[in-house]
């Protein structure tokens, strides 16, 4: 399934199965899909390697902390307060990696939330989560255990962004209890984000997520 979804001042093409029906769990009425000029190549080979990124640090090397320490060790750390203000008063460590094509946030959250997550700033967001969608695919058949779709939800926050949530899921052995929750979100800054990473545009924050439930 292809769908779209349009930000306030711009819009953003998501091309994938991400949530069955997602356009149906919206409370108000849509408006038609806008069409979108093809992607770029350099647009596509930067969401393939926010998906790589992801993968290597979240999916390989999490939830073993010390691993994913020893991938980031010849990034650049986050200060206390760089931390701070991506995972506010929750514990955790940070990293921030650059590439040719984009600056990348990486993130620890220790428990009792426990999690990893990679984040990049984009200007209207990516033009395909396929890359992500195949990763946590085989990661969940590695485990012989299907992904769940979850409701997707969307919040508008207190200080003016707009953030939209899908998530997945992976059950325990006994197929009751979520183990490993997936979500992409998607925060909009509607041009009103004032950090130093910010390309143009309405400021779209592309962030993916894996959690692992504590016992």
């Amino acid at each position: 399934m292809t769908w779209a979804w349009k930000a306030a001042a711009g819009a953003v093409m998501i091309v994938g199965a991400l949530i069955h029906g997602v356009a149906a769990q919206e409370a108000t009425p849509q408006p038609p899909p806008v069409q979108l000029p093809d992607p770029s190549p350099e647009d596509v080979a930067a969401a393939t390697e926010l998906a790589e990124v992801f993968e290597d640090f979240c999916l390989k090397r999490f939830p073993d902390d010390e691993a994913v320490k020893a991938g980031a060790q010849d990034l650049t750390a986050m200060t206390p307060d760089q931390v701070k203000g991506i995972l506010k008063d929750d514990p955790g460590i940070g990293w921030y990696k650059k590439t040719p094509l984009a600056l990348y946030k990486i993130t620890l959250e220790l428990p009792p939330y426990h999690a990893c997550a990679v984040r990049r700033m984009t200007a209207n967001g990516i033009p395909t989560v396929k890359p992500y969608l195949a990763a946590i695919t085989a990661f969940a058949a590695a485990q012989g255990r299907p992904l769940q779709r979850q409701q997707a939800q969307k919040m508008n926050l207190p200080t003016g962004p707009t953030v939209t949530i899908f998530p997945q899921a992976i059950a325990d052995a006994t197929g009751q209890r979520v183990q490993t929750q997936f979500m992409v979100l998607l925060t909009n800054y509607h041009h009103q984000y004032g950090g130093e990473d910010y390309v143009g545009g309405v400021g779209l924050e592309v962030r993916y997520v894996r959690q692992e439930k504590q016992p």
